[in-house]
């Protein structure tokens, strides 16, 4: 049996959208490592629009 590679992707929009979520994280540039993340500005990591995709669908990568 063949087991595809699977990753999840998670919706991290630029803008913080209040009110804030229990299901919603929080990635301030005040935290010491902001700068490891990547991003350019506070964002928000939404928990609940998470999805599970394989591997072979993905044509690039972002950021």
């Amino acid at each position: 049996m063949l087991s595809a590679s699977i990753i999840i992707l998670g919706f991290i929009p630029s803008k913080i959208s209040y009110p804030i979520l229990e299901s919603d994280y929080v990635i301030d540039i005040s935290h010491e490592d902001f700068i490891f993340s990547g991003l350019r500005k506070a964002s928000t990591l939404k928990l609940d629009h998470l999805i599970t995709v394989k591997t072979s669908i993905i044509q690039r990568e972002l950021g």
